[in-house]
C-alpha cells in the first residue's frame, strides 16, 4: 500500500513530460541522420572450390525531419 503514492506521482510526472515533448516538437530544429550497414562472409570448405568472399548484408537508412514532420526509411 506505500508504493501507491509513488505510482501515482510517477503516472502524473509521465503526463507533464509527455505533454512538454509535444510541445517541444514544434520547434526542433531540421535534422538529417543518414547510416546504413554492410556486412560479409567468408566461407571455407576444405571439401570444395566454394571459398570466397560474399556480401551478406548492404543497408541503407536515413532518418530525416524538421519542426513536427519526420523521415525515416531503409
Amino acid at each position: 500500500m506505500r508504493s501507491i503514492p509513488f505510482i501515482v506521482a510517477a503516472a502524473l510526472a509521465g503526463t507533464s513530460l509527455a505533454a512538454d515533448a509535444s510541445e517541444d516538437n514544434l520547434h526542433r530544429d531540421p535534422y538529417f541522420d543518414p547510416g546504413g550497414a554492410v556486412r560479409f562472409n567468408y566461407g571455407w570448405l576444405d571439401y570444395g572450390p566454394t571459398s570466397r568472399l560474399q556480401l551478406e548484408l548492404l543497408r541503407a537508412d536515413l532518418d530525416a525531419g524538421t519542426g513536427p514532420f519526420s523521415f525515416s526509411a531503409q
